[in-house]
This record gives structure tokens, C-alpha cells and sequence, in this order.
């Protein structure tokens, strides 16, 4: 991958729930280890406010556990 690692970022991570929702707190530990991911594929250098410029949870409720999932999109930023 070209241009990596990024030199500043930001980190969305949104919830599509069934039944009981995680909270914010879970939500955003849970997330810990795919940011890490993220560091040990070489997209970033660490997880500093330096890097990571914003981070973000949202949430959706779906009536199908089947469409329950969590999603991380990293992007870079200017």
C-alpha cells in the first residue's frame, strides 16, 4: 500500500445491534485491538491524539440478529 504508514487519522466505529446494545465504553475497548491491528499492518504509527485525530462510536439498531455487526473505518486526514 502506497503512502502508508498515515501520518494523521480518523477512526469511526459504528454498531448494528440486535437485542442488547454494547455500551459506549465497550464499544470503544472493544475496538482497542483492531486499532492495534491497524499499527501492526503498518496503516499507523501509534495511537496518539497526534495520529489518531478524531474517533467516533454510533449505533443502529437492526431487527435480525443476522445483520448485527460492527464496523471500523479508518481514514486519513489532511
Amino acid at each position: 500500500m502506497v503512502g502508508l504508514p498515515w501520518p494523521a487519522v480518523g477512526i469511526v466505529v459504528k454498531q448494528w445491534w440486535c437485542g442488547k446494545p454494547h455500551d459506549a465504553s465497550g464499544l470503544a475497548s472493544g475496538s482497542a485491538p483492531w486499532v492495534d491491528a491497524a499499527m501492526d499492518a503498518g496503516i499507523l504509527t501509534d495511537d496518539s491524539p497526534l495520529v489518531v485525530r478524531s474517533f467516533a462510536l454510533s449505533w443502529e439498531q437492526v431487527k435480525h440478529k443476522a445483520d448485527a455487526q460492527v464496523v471500523i473505518e479508518i481514514r486519513r486526514v489532511e
